[in-house]
C-alpha cells in the first residue's frame, strides 16, 4: 500500500508542476499583451528612424524620405520609407509638429494607421501658408502618437436607448456651441 501512496504523491507533484508551468505561461502572455506592449518600427535607413527626444514624449517625429516643395494651399503625400507594427487595441495617429504648424502653416491630414496595416507610412501634408515650403530628406515632418482604442461595440435601437436611459446625460443632445464661448 505504501508504494501506491508514493506513486499518487508523485502523480500529484507532476500535475502540480504542470499546472504551475501553465500558470507561468499564462502570466507571461498576459504581461506581454497588457504591460509590455510596444510599437515596432521597420526601416532600412538609420537616418530615417523615428525620433523621440525624451522617453516620455507622446509621439515619435516622422522623417521625410524624399525632397520636395509644397506650394501654398497645396496638399502633398510625403514618403517616409517607414513601416510600423502597432499592437492590437491601439492605432497610430499622424499629427502635425507644433513648430511646423506655428512657423510655416504646415498641417497633417488623414492620419490614422490601423494595427493591421503593414505598408509604408506616408504623410499627407497641407501648406496653409502663402509661401512655398521646402522639405529635404531626413526633415522631421510630422509626429506619430499611438493611442489605445476600444475594439468592441454594440448596436441598439433608439427605443432601447431610451428605455435603458443611455441618452440621459447632463449635456444630452446639445452640440456645437452648447458649452458657451
Amino acid at each position: 500500500m505504501l508504494g501506491g501512496d508514493s506513486m499518487l504523491i508523485n502523480i500529484f507533484y507532476v500535475i502540480l508542476l504542470l499546472f504551475l508551468a501553465l500558470l507561468c505561461v499564462l502570466i507571461v502572455n498576459y504581461l506581454r499583451s497588457t504591460i509590455f506592449k510596444k510599437v515596432t518600427f521597420i526601416c532600412d535607413d538609420p537616418h530615417l528612424y523615428p525620433y523621440k527626444k525624451h522617453f516620455t514624449d507622446a509621439g515619435w517625429d516622422i522623417k521625410a524620405a524624399e525632397s520636395t516643395v509644397i506650394l501654398p494651399r497645396e496638399y502633398k503625400m510625403i514618403s517616409t520609407s517607414l513601416k510600423v507594427a502597432i499592437p492590437d487595441g491601439y492605432y497610430g495617429h499622424i499629427l502635425p509638429r507644433s513648430s511646423l504648424a506655428l512657423t510655416h502653416g504646415i498641417m497633417t491630414m488623414a492620419g490614422v494607421i490601423d494595427s493591421e496595416y503593414r505598408d509604408e507610412v506616408k504623410v499627407l501634408l497641407y501648406n496653409a501658408s502663402d509661401k512655398p515650403f521646402k522639405i529635404e530628406v531626413g526633415d522631421r515632418i510630422a509626429q506619430l502618437v499611438v493611442i489605445k482604442i476600444l475594439l468592441e461595440s454594440e448596436l441598439i435601437s433608439v427605443l432601447e436607448a431610451e428605455e435603458c436611459g443611455i441618452m440621459d446625460t447632463q449635456r444630452g443632445t446639445n452640440g456645437f456651441g452648447s458649452t458657451g464661448k
